[in-house]
């Protein structure tokens, strides 16, 4: 073998690794938006409980509500069905390459350079696709505190 088919073997197995990593931060994603989701519920629940159970006439209680829902909306952004603008790619397909190898015989070098370049463009669209993920993520966190805070601090102030 070649050193060229050698070092494009390589870097194959490296874009590889590096996709199977970016799947795996997907999960990761999914379930830290469940978490955070499941949080706001909570926070939400809890806000009714409190309405319930208080004793005085609080008329500000369901204020808070609508702003937990845009972040929340948010934050289950990586919990969108697969569609046309979230799909990962898993990389090259084995049959269309072999596809391409049988219809028109190809060197080693050939057929390994135009696999990275695959793996290549499917990880730049993994990429894009996380980055976007976690940005929309972070803001949905950051929305969340301040929604948590606004009732936290409604609540305090009709207390005194």
């Amino acid at each position: 073998m070649s050193p060229l088919a050698q070092l494009y073997m390589h870097l194959n197995d490296l874009l590889r690794d590096q996709i199977a990593a970016q799947l795996e931060s997907a999960s990761t994603n999914d379930l830290e938006s469940v978490g955070v989701v499941a949080a706001a519920l909570a926070l939400v629940v809890a806000l009714l409980i409190l309405r319930a159970t208080d004793s005085r006439d609080i008329t500000w209680w369901w204020y808070p509500l609508p702003s937990f829902a845009v972040p929340t909306a948010l934050v289950a952004v990586p919990l969108r069905g697969t569609t046309a603008k979230r799909k990962f790619l898993h990389g090259p397909s084995v049959p269309a390459i072999l596809e391409g190898f049988a219809d028109q015989p190809q060197t080693l070098e050939t057929v390994l350079e135009r696999t990275l370049r695959d793996l290549h463009e499917c990880w730049l669209n993994n990429d894009a696709l996380l980055a976007a993920e976690r940005r929309w993520f972070n803001i949905g966190i950051l929305t969340l505190g301040l929604a948590t805070t606004i009732s936290l601090s409604l609540y305090a102030w009709d207390l005194t």
